[in-house]
């Protein structure tokens, strides 16, 4: 008999393999060479990695952020509280509300897209807490004292009036939208395994719902397409010379895209499509949301969460846009350089990154690392390069703790700095 742990177990190896896959997929490079500025000539290859976030859309003028979405369905929420039982049904159906966005209602601290996936993870990864693992635990304990029979307190019809703690009246809203939408009878208590279920499906549910609003968005736009080429263009030819002085190739650029667009499917002369990939997913297919799954692969109830399971789960195909970031016969890696804009930095996606630094060499190789922003929205250069010092030094601060030799990983960013492979710096405009 197949146990359930051997079943995790299996499940862990095949994950491992994935990733060592999705490094090392591709053994091969261009032999075109390109000439570049001085300033980053080396012998080793001309591939560049660009890595995107959400501010990379919301540079391009896009609609993107969690606010833009999530903003209406909140202040709803906040309108309907008190309503009795059948209103207040009627109004969750009517704006389409799921779980999420009360329980987003509860946590969400910020404005990033990383706010949110905090959010999801404070629900569903274990946290030191002497009542609690998690807040599912938590809420689930709460199900289980007050269920939807108990007068005290009365979830259905919202009134709160026998003394809950205050973490308790945080959740009550989520309580009475899981005991109307689960349907379960006055008799009946709370089932874990089936609330753990239901978490996930009103997660796919939200991801539809925002995937939705985003497709609509990006096609309504009128100027997003060109402003998203210009800023790619940008990025790509930063510290190089304009191609139109050189024989660009360009099958050496290649996008990993934490976003969920698609600008640069269409024919352009900067990246070639088949080198892009949307890690998330994207507007053509399905979308994820999810947290870092780095410390909780071994956890069965958190693992369904995770990106790394979600993402293995819809067999996203990484191989060509880690063109050119494998080890060759002397341990270096064909990238030159891996440029960042956009991107919060945020833990929820260490994962990722650290598997493109180990397969760079990070603290022996040559390939360097540039983070860029543009000021925009009211945030002066000197705010935006102080917040983006900050990220890089708590990510490559988290990623030198991950280093074999641990003296190796405390000076990783000293030694960066003095080999010139670490830049932050703001994106200048070119003119095309």
């Amino acid at each position: 008999m197949v146990t359930k742990e051997y079943r995790h177990q299996n499940y862990r190896n095949e994950l491992i393999i994935y990733v060592r896959l999705w490094v090392y997929c591709m053994q091969s490079t261009s032999e075109q060479e390109v000439q570049m500025t001085k300033t980053h000539q080396t012998s080793h290859g001309r591939h560049q990695l660009l890595i995107i976030g959400n501010g990379f859309d919301l540079a391009c003028g896009l609609k993107s952020s969690y606010s833009d979405f999530f903003d209406e369905r909140l202040k709803t929420i906040d309108t309907i509280w008190s309503l009795e039982a059948n209103d207040w049904k009627q109004a969750v159906d009517k704006n389409k509300l799921t779980v999420w966005d009360f329980i987003l209602n509860i946590k969400i601290e910020g404005t990033d897209w990383c706010n949110v996936e905090k959010a999801i993870g404070d629900w569903v990864l274990p946290r030191d807490c002497e009542e609690y693992e998690s807040l599912i635990d938590s809420l689930f304990g709460i199900l289980e004292r007050y269920p939807f029979s108990s007068p005290s307190p009365r979830f259905i019809n919202g009134r709160m009036t026998y003394g809950m703690k205050v973490f308790d009246l945080r959740i009550r809203d989520v309580s009475r939208y899981i005991w109307y939408k689960m349907e379960y009878q006055p008799e009946q208590h709370m089932d874990r395994s089936r609330l753990l279920s239901f978490l996930r499906k009103e997660l796919t549910i939200i991801e539809n719902q925002f995937q939705d609003y985003l497709r609509r968005q990006y096609m309504n736009s009128t100027s997003y397409l060109n402003k998203a080429v210009g800023l790619i263009r940008d990025m790509a030819f930063d510290g190089h010379a304009l191609p139109q002085q050189i024989e660009y190739d360009k099958n050496n650029t290649s996008v990993l895209s934490f976003n969920y667009t698609t600008p640069f499917k269409y024919e352009n002369n900067i990246i070639d499509a088949g080198n892009v990939v949307n890690i998330h997913g994207n507007l053509d297919d399905k979308i994820i949301f999810g947290v870092d799954g780095k410390d909780c692969m071994d956890d069965p109830d958190a693992l369904p969460f995770t990106k790394t399971y979600r993402v293995a789960s819809m067999g996203v195909d990484m191989c060509g846009v880690l063109y050119g970031i494998v080890e060759n016969g002397i341990g270096q890696s064909d990238t030159d350089s891996i440029k960042f804009f956009g991107h919060s930095l945020s833990e929820a996606d260490y994962s990722y990154f650290q598997s493109i630094f180990d397969g760079i060499n990070l603290y022996g190789g040559h390939t360097k690392l540039v983070f860029y922003y543009r000021p925009w929205k009211g945030k002066d250069e000197e705010e935006l390069h102080t917040e983006t010092i900050n990220a890089v030094t708590r990510l490559l601060t988290t990623y030198g703790r991950t280093l074999d030799n641990k003296d190796h990983g405390k000076n990783l960013m000293h030694k960066l700095l003095l080999e010139g492979r670490l830049e932050v710096k703001n994106l200048q405009h070119r003119a095309w």
